[in-house]
């Protein structure tokens, strides 16, 4: 039986507004994300073929400070974390696909937050 959760969160910011947080809880095994597995060898052959390697390739600098891993988000993607004492924190992630917003070819499709 898959099992999700939704937890909303209710804070008051020192500039006077108030927002709601919304976190998810979803069974990992019902995700398609999650079945489905890419390498990075794959995620930088995706690069190459797209024509957008040498971008790549600066960002993976990255990786000599934080951890790098491969991510089948959006199709192909590298995520860059960092192991905190309060958990894993994302630090950002560069789509390599182009699918999220079917960016053309030798265009980078995203660099952002996790």
């Amino acid at each position: 039986m898959d099992v999700n959760a939704v937890f909303f969160s209710y804070a008051k910011l020192p500039t006077g507004e108030k927002i709601l947080a919304r976190t998810v809880l979803a069974d990992e095994a019902s995700s398609p994300v999650a079945r489905k597995r890419i390498t990075l060898a794959e995620v930088l052959k995706l690069a190459d073929d797209r024509r957008i390697r040498g971008i790549v390739d600066i960002c993976r600098r990255m990786r000599d400070v934080w951890d790098e891993g491969p991510s089948a988000t959006h199709g192909a993607s590298i995520v860059y974390s960092l192991q905190t004492p309060n958990g894993r924190r994302g630090l950002f992630g560069l789509n390599v696909s182009g699918e999220k917003m079917k960016t053309p070819a030798e265009q980078l499709n995203c660099l952002g937050c996790c």
